[in-house]
């Protein structure tokens, strides 16, 4: 967001924030005890426990979480925190946990425990890995305009290549699938070159794609 537009001394007490919308997004339901059992884990530094199903594997697991942040994401609200079975940092969508308890355990937050220090300095939203990437994308048509249009990594080069009616950026971030929608969404217009692994994925995906559309 443009930090002018949150001036509040310019726009927050004027008439003029009535002119100002965000345009309606899903809403995504959340259970309230469970809300304010994690607030309640976020102020008193309390492990938590709960049974969850993820996106990809939709088995019931038991999750045992110290909490660091809340996040926001798309009009849905995730849970940042620290695996103890896991041994590693996850994410929760709330809305998908189940008998969800605070236990009497307390934890110590980290220094570093801000989710944004885990992008690898992407900005593409809820997505990481422990493994950053070095991205090489080019952009066609009037995909050229839209990616110049913000600032996508803290890292970001854009160079056009008017020769050849493409614009290519080149950036770092650990946000893997999320730059791949992000491509996916351009269609033909946007065509991954670097690392190898990302721009094979990309054409499996989009192979799997056609294959399921032929079927249907």
């Amino acid at each position: 967001m443009i930090d002018f537009v949150t001036d509040t001394q310019t726009i927050g007490k004027s008439s003029l924030l009535k002119r100002i919308a965000v345009p309606p997004v899903p809403k995504v339901m959340t259970d309230e005890e469970i809300w304010k059992k994690v607030i309640q884990s976020l102020q008193e530094n309390l492990i938590v426990e709960f049974d969850y199903n993820g996106r990809w594997n939709t088995q019931t697991t038991h999750r045992k979480i110290a909490p660091y942040q809340i996040l926001m994401d798309e009009g849905r609200c995730f849970l940042f925190g620290y695996d103890l079975n896991k041994e590693g940092e996850r994410m929760f969508l709330l809305n998908r946990m189940k008998n969800f308890e605070l236990t009497s355990q307390h934890f110590e937050l980290p220094e570093y425990f801000e989710f944004h220090s885990r992008c690898g300095g992407g900005k593409f939203g809820l997505f990481f890995s422990e493994e950053s990437f070095d991205f090489v994308i080019d952009f066609y048509s009037d995909a050229r305009q839209y990616v110049k249009e913000c600032v996508w990594a803290d890292n970001q080069k854009l160079t056009d290549f008017d020769d050849e009616g493409k614009t290519r950026i080149e950036f770092s971030s650990t946000q893997y699938l999320k730059v791949k929608e992000w491509i996916l969404a351009q269609g033909a217009n946007a065509i991954p070159r670097s690392p190898e692994r990302f721009v094979e994925d990309w054409k499996t995906t989009i192979a799997q794609m056609y294959s399921a559309a032929q079927k249907k």
